[in-house]
């Protein structure tokens, strides 16, 4: 299965450091109250706070409750979608590829990138055993089931007490129905052991999904082709249409999807069924811890008013921090839920603050060290009652004085061209700043003098002279053009062209003409 998975835990590598701190009860209280400075009624926050504090908050009884529920959910999701054939299929597909090198391990396992490349091989290698491993009950499986359907007819009496033979020894269907069901509980535990990602299973799911839907859409297409044939006369059916061979081949796609898959589609769609159902369960259990902690959330995001990103951006990006940590949140450690969330929550926020907040992005590494800077540069203003020079500044936070420089210069904030200036505020920034590209008022007044003195001089020329020095020198708008072009124009040859061009100069360097232009000639 040449399908890789683009998921990346954004936070996993100081996951552990949420259980440093706990959240007081204060906190949380403090999300009630809605905050003085949102004005209106019709205000949508102040609507979504009135509406978010209507919803109780949950104990930690209720919590551990809610954790369990979601975990039997996804429980349920696992569990269906790696009891399908063509599931486990795949999944030994992968070990092979895993071993090979053909699929990153970083986008399968839960296991950090870093961890994973400390010992790549040996995590590659554990990989592919355990996939090897669920290869061989996998076909354990399939000899329990073969040996069910050739020996035992659904119409069998007393089939429960049948014997069947099976590698040398003899089974009654009950005790088959009990190996395959422990065969199943080993394939899930082997699973297990690999540490999936949320993301594989999701993949896995959707292709099932996708292929009942699709297997669905053929079946009713049989249906609707059969309708068309009962009911429609032979003159109403488009010219080419062989409703019997379109039917056939519905069926023939229906078949090689059930092969593909190792069942046929009622059992599809009863695996679906399940699946649905546990996705279900943990979409609402998962969407009530959501909405008991959005609180703790508005708690967090006030105090981070005021550094660029709106009230409103605020709470979203800490939703999304609460969401993440919902999915990533552990019970059977013993801390409570909003110890574990204030963490996810607060890096969401800090993290679209260093995103978001200026127009020019800076990384989230720099920010970290521009707040340390403006933290110790507050420390030194009270200390010294001035402003702290870069050295003062680098020797506090013992760092090279460069780097201070180099912070300082890209850490200053973008000013907009359109700030008003002044108390009447009738001027704008961009009138003071000067256009490289235009000349100054003073150097556009002397190359109009020097213009219309060019002009007068190049009159006291004769009319043809006037025009050759024209042309040779691109005066007056023109480019400058070569003898043989302007002995073209003229027709005569490029010898006489140089012959008149050297007359005409030898007469502008006369001193009644040049002393128009000196004064042009700048100075050294």
């Amino acid at each position: 299965m040449k399908h890789y998975f683009d998921y990346f835990n954004e936070y996993d590598e100081e996951r552990d450091a949420i259980f440093k701190a706990d959240v007081s009860d204060e906190a949380i209280e403090e999300g009630k109250k809605i905050p003085h400075f949102i004005e209106g009624e019709k205000d949508p926050i102040r609507i979504y706070l009135k509406e978010m504090s209507s919803v109780p908050l949950l104990t930690r009884e209720g919590e551990i409750e809610i954790a369990k529920k979601i975990e039997d959910g996804k429980e349920k999701v696992y569990r269906v979608t790696f009891s399908l054939p063509f599931v486990l299929k795949k999944l030994i597909t992968l070990g092979r590829m895993v071993r090979n090198g053909e699929a990153p391990l970083t986008d399968l396992i839960q296991n950090s990138e870093e961890e994973i490349e400390e010992d790549l091989l040996l995590e590659r290698k554990r990989f592919f055993e355990i996939a090897k491993k669920i290869n061989y009950l996998n076909q354990r499986r399939k000899g329990y089931l073969k040996k069910l359907k050739e020996n035992i007819p659904l119409n069998t009496p007393n089939k429960a007490s049948k014997k069947v033979s099976h590698k040398g020894g003899k089974y009654t269907q009950s005790e088959l129905i009990k190996l395959l069901e422990r065969n199943r509980e080993q394939i899930l535990e082997k699973v297990h052991s690999l540490r999936l990602k949320e993301d594989v299973v999701t993949v896995f799911s959707e292709e099932l999904k996708r292929s009942v839907a699709e297997v669905d859409a053929l079946n009713r297409k049989i249906i609707s082709t059969g309708e068309i044939a009962k009911h429609s006369r032979y003159e109403s059916i488009p010219t080419g249409f062989d409703i019997g061979n379109e039917r056939q081949l519905c069926k023939k796609k229906i078949e090689k999807k059930e092969i593909l898959f190792g069942m046929k589609f009622d059992e599809m769609k009863k695996a679906l069924r399940v699946l649905i159902q546990g996705e279900r369960k943990v979409f609402e259990v998962r969407k009530s811890l959501i909405e008991a902690n959005l609180r703790l959330v508005i708690s967090i995001a006030k105090r981070y008013l005021g550094r660029g990103l709106s009230f409103s951006d605020l709470i979203q990006e800490g939703n999304s921090g609460l969401m993440r940590a919902v999915d990533k949140f552990e019970y059977k450690r013993g801390y409570k839920f909003s110890t574990y969330a204030t963490w996810w929550i607060r890096q969401a926020i800090t993290r679209a603050l260093a995103d978001q907040s200026r127009t020019i992005r800076i990384p989230v590494h720099m920010v970290e060290i521009i707040n340390k800077i403006t933290k110790v540069t507050k420390e030194l203003v009270q200390e010294m009652g001035r402003e702290p020079t870069p050295v003062e500044i680098a020797e506090r936070l013992k760092i090279p004085v460069e780097k201070v420089n180099g912070i300082l210069k890209i850490s200053k904030e973008p000013i907009s061209l359109e700030t008003p200036i002044g108390e009447e505020e009738d001027s704008h920034l961009r009138d003071f700043i000067e256009d490289k590209a235009m000349l100054s008022p003073l150097d556009f007044a002397i190359q109009g003098d020097m213009k219309k003195k060019i002009d007068k001089i190049l009159c006291s020329l004769t009319h043809k002279e006037e025009k050759i020095i024209r042309k040779r020198f691109g005066i007056g708008g023109n480019i400058p053009h070569t003898l043989e072009e302007v002995g073209l124009e003229f027709d005569v040859t490029r010898e006489r062209i140089r012959q008149i061009e050297g007359k005409a100069i030898r007469k502008l360097k006369h001193p009644s003409r040049s002393k128009w232009l000196r004064e042009f000639i700048e100075k050294p």
